[in-house]
């Protein structure tokens, strides 16, 4: 349990770059512990999905935010409640979107490591994205950051419910291992094949997980990444993934690290 309060506190501080919205200051900063539940001790959860038609892939998820706070505080873990009204208080509140481990590993949208609910209970609202990670997990790094990206344009559309209640110029994206390495593309770090086969020819790096691509596994994400966006020459550092509304990133354990390069 200790482990897990070092982790909540230490995404909080990440997620404090985004701003806190007005009411949380409220309390007493000095004393506050950010592994404790914030303001809002009544969380919503709403589920949802959504169609990317240019991929044809649906993307599914979880939408967490604060909706309340009880007359009487409890301790221990924020238990959400689905459909709740939000409130609308300190509205619109600063977005985070999560990005989950690889889906092989048994874990979805539902998967958050205890921050969705903790940082709505401050004010945030978080989106935790469904990626349905293909057999061939190289492939994520092809449709993670499309399908965040996609995400976080529907949620802003004027024709969205929650349009008025999120700071779309105040976001956030935070994920654990294959969704650190999601996070960390959408820094505009770029893919750099070059220094990954670099590394993997080192006999000192022999046995790196990452390694274990081969040439056939490397093409299928090349033909992947070319249905979406121009081919690329051979060797290229491909373009990075950005968005002018991203003021905050934080990357737990990201996996695949020899693809970035220096």
């Amino acid at each position: 349990m200790k482990h897990v309060h070092w982790v909540l506190a230490l995404m909080m501080f990440g997620a404090m770059s985004l701003g806190m919205p007005s009411v949380v200051p409220a309390q007493d900063a000095a004393a506050l512990s950010l592994a404790e539940t914030g303001l809002y001790d009544v969380v919503g959860r709403q589920s949802f999905s959504l169609m990317d038609e240019t991929r044809d892939r649906e993307v599914t998820g979880y939408i967490w935010y604060p909706s309340g706070s009880s007359a009487s505080r409890r301790p221990g873990p924020i238990v959400p409640k689905n459909d709740l009204p939000a409130a609308a208080d300190a509205a619109p509140y600063p977005l985070v979107i999560y990005s989950h481990p690889k889906t092989g590993d048994g874990v979805d949208a539902n998967f958050t490591l205890g921050l969705a609910p903790q940082l709505a209970s401050y004010g945030f609202v978080v989106i935790s994205v469904n990626h349905k990670d293909p057999a061939n997990r190289f492939l994520s790094i092809v449709h993670r950051p499309m399908d965040i990206l996609f995400v976080l344009n529907q949620f802003a559309s004027s024709e969205n419910s929650w349009s008025g209640l999120i700071n779309f110029e105040k976001v956030g994206i935070a994920g654990y291992s294959l969704g650190g390495t999601a996070a960390m593309l959408l820094t505009g770090a770029s893919i750099d094949p070059l220094a990954l086969s670099e590394f993997c020819a080192s006999t000192d790096n022999a046995g790196w997980a990452t390694c274990d691509i081969s040439e056939e596994i490397w093409q299928a994400v090349l033909d992947e990444r070319a249905k979406f966006d121009p081919p690329l020459v051979e060797g290229e550092i491909w373009p990075p993934y950005t968005d002018s509304r991203i003021a905050a990133v934080m990357p737990i354990a990201p996996c695949m690290g020899p693809f970035f390069g220096e």
